[in-house]
């Protein structure tokens, strides 16, 4: 693979992230504002999902675009309508307009993650594609991490509409990011990004034989598998620890907690954790990547499976709050592994399987949340959540043979 191959990956994948931070910004600031804004507990839980539910069925509309449209539109009418979004954010506080604002960012990520993401594919070769993906999915985590940050000091420190007014200029910069990338379109789908020479090994390639295939009949069942792999990922990971952890440490720890002799609010706790989590992903993401390549892909996906259930199951039980939070940055650098591999996966196998896994992690995303909270509700015991999640991911485990299994097949029947 070529360096300027990489580095256009980076520069993609950057703008994307840019784009990202008014979304991110908000999950972090809505929760605390919302009255401020005149709306309703109730709106803001619609409000941080609606995104998530609208890409159900975005990400089909997005597999779709991908093959009548060049790539490079698609992108760069993603990031200018991501900004419009953000920039929406800032000078409206009504939640129809804001609910509408949700729904067109869900569009956009729909677009922003399938080029990203078949961009990468597109240049990455058999030998190299975790690296690639890691390298992407590092990059891209950094909006996460920005967004979340960045937006609440702004928060702090000019309020919640400025705030969103300045995170709208670092989105419009992707624009030009993107533009440096040598990123181009020609007939639809094809190829963003100059690719290797040896086309016979290289993820294209693979992508060209199998994109027609992977819309057969027989695919769906063949598939279902790596969609319940990653519905798994998704619903936990995202969903369901994610979205209870802050309840949980303050019905486990109180307010405050005592952390090496300093009184810490339970709240930045909560958010150093979810921060440290796109940190991890952000550093390890090229690491793992680039071991699941050395000792296949399979194994690591399988044993990294039985590990984040390990690791969440052991987080029902009382412990002291630094054991939680380890626990539960080791359960997310296992679920990031898995994720780099599933997506890597679906990737190579094509455009629409992509648009597929996209769904189904968008589904697990949207409903772990919702599932999570109806049972804090209805039981009193807090690890009740964690248990499921357990149970969901070493069911995931046994469904990850079977991916990789048929994958081994098809090489040996090749």
């Amino acid at each position: 693979m070529e360096k300027h191959s990489l580095f256009a990956v980076i520069l993609i994948a950057l703008a994307i992230a840019f784009s990202l931070f008014g979304d991110q910004a908000l999950y972090a600031v809505l929760p605390t504002s919302f009255e401020k804004l005149g709306l309703l507990p109730i709106h803001v839980g619609i409000l941080l999902s609606a995104n998530r539910w609208i890409r159900l069925l975005t990400n089909i509309f997005a597999h779709k675009l991908f093959h009548r449209l060049p790539s490079v539109v698609l992108l760069y009418m993603a990031l200018g309508l991501g900004t419009l979004v953000t920039f929406s954010y800032g000078i409206f506080t009504s939640f129809f307009m804001l609910f509408t604002a949700r729904l067109l960012w869900g569009f956009c990520w729909s677009l922003l993650r399938h080029v990203g993401v078949m961009t990468a594919s597109s240049v990455s070769t058999k030998e190299n594609t975790g690296r690639v993906m890691g390298v992407y999915s590092g990059v891209v985590r950094l909006g996460f991490i920005g967004g979340s940050f960045l937006g609440a000091l702004l928060y702090d420190a000019s309020g919640f509409s400025r705030a969103f007014l300045i995170l709208a200029g670092f989105s419009l910069s992707g624009i030009p990011l993107a533009s440096f990338s040598g990123i181009r379109g020609i007939g639809g789908s094809s190829s963003a990004i100059p690719r290797p020479a040896d086309n016979s090994t290289s993820t294209m390639g693979f992508m060209s034989e199998n994109i027609h295939n992977s819309g057969s009949a027989s695919d769906p069942g063949r598939f279902v598998p790596l969609l319940i792999c990653t519905l798994a990922v998704g619903f936990t990971g995202s969903g369901l620890v994610m979205s209870t952890l802050g309840f949980v440490l303050k019905n486990r720890f109180g307010e405050t907690v005592t952390v090496f002799h300093l009184m810490v609010g339970i709240a930045s706790i909560n958010g150093l954790i979810l921060s440290l989590r796109h940190i991890i992903g952000t550093l390890g993401s090229p690491l793992l990547g680039h071991i699941s390549d050395i000792l296949g892909h399979g194994k690591v996906v399988f044993l990294c499976f039985l590990l984040a259930a390990l690791s969440v199951a052991m987080m029902a039980a009382p412990m002291h709050i630094l054991l939680f939070s380890a626990l539960i940055l080791f359960f997310y650098i296992c679920t990031n592994t898995i994720a780099i591999i599933l997506e890597a996966r679906a990737g190579k196998t094509g455009s629409r399987m992509y648009s597929f896994f996209a769904s189904a992690l968008d589904l697990g995303a949207a409903t772990g949340p919702l599932v999570g909270w109806i049972i804090l509700d209805i039981s009193p015991f807090t690890g009740l959540p964690f248990i499921i999640g357990a149970l969901l991911l070493t069911a995931g485990s046994f469904f990850s043979v079977r991916i990789f299994k048929q994958q081994s097949q098809g090489a040996d029947a090749a």
